[in-house]
């Protein structure tokens, strides 16, 4: 997928929260499925450490209560738009 590509499919995840998982799911398949394949390594990196971190995202504010590992909606979003920055900075 290409550094465009990828920046789509994050800004979608923010965009449609209704979806929100479903869209998580598929940014990490693609990313843990060796479908980065970008040029940059900086750019697998990030794309790599984004798709773990968010792993921890738990929309059930009970689940979430379980783990203090696990977070919600606002840190899944500044953690995506800190990524985002980073990407189209590159």
């Amino acid at each position: 997928m290409s550094l465009a590509g990828w920046i789509a499919a994050l800004e979608q995840l923010l965009a449609d929260p209704g979806r929100r998982l479903e869209h998580l799911r598929r940014f990490q398949e693609a990313v843990w499925g060796e479908e980065v394949a970008d040029a940059d390594p900086d750019v697998d990196d990030l794309l790599g450490e984004l798709a773990y971190d968010l792993d921890f995202y738990e929309p059930d504010p009970r689940a979430r209560a379980e783990d203090p590992s696990f977070f919600g909606e606002e840190r899944l979003a500044r953690e995506v738009r800190a990524a985002l920055d980073r990407l189209r900075a590159m």
